[in-house]
């Protein structure tokens, strides 16, 4: 598989997360495993972004109580971070594609565990609607 290459808005998405997420990330991206190409799609979330995740169904956290409102200071700081796989041929994510979602997460998982961390998949979780979130990771530093 290609080198993942992450776009600005990625990046910028991911200077909000703790740093953890960037070295686990950047690892991800840059293994020869790596099963698709994909992106960071939310780091850390204001107030306005987690009340509409949970009016929307796509969060069961309201404001304050999700792993991506962590701060530090005044500094993001998410222990969530949200992601896709992506196709460069039709410059979007391919949300549909379960397939992709469960290869990534099972590469993001062992990358993770590889240099010492603990993270839970969204996959894993039931949302209000009766659904995974197989886009989500909480990175678990207990």
């Amino acid at each position: 598989m290609p080198k993942v290459y992450f776009g600005s808005t990625s990046k910028k998405r991911l200077a909000t997360c703790h740093p953890a997420w960037s070295e686990i990330m950047i690892e991800a991206a840059n293994d020869s495993e790596c099963p698709c190409d994909f992106g960071i799609v939310c780091g850390w979330r204001n107030e306005w972004d987690q009340d509409k995740a949970f009016m929307d169904g796509k969060s069961n956290a309201r404001w304050g109580e999700s792993d991506h409102n962590v701060m530090i200071g005044n500094k993001p700081w998410s222990l969530g971070i949200d992601i896709a796989p992506y196709s460069s041929e039709i410059k979007n994510y391919l949300w549909e594609d379960a397939y992709a979602f469960n290869a990534l997460a099972s590469h993001i998982i062992a990358v993770a565990g590889r240099l010492g961390y603990r993270v839970e998949w969204g996959g894993n979780y039931k949302l209000r609607g009766g659904t995974g979130d197989p886009g989500h990771f909480s990175l678990k530093l207990k």
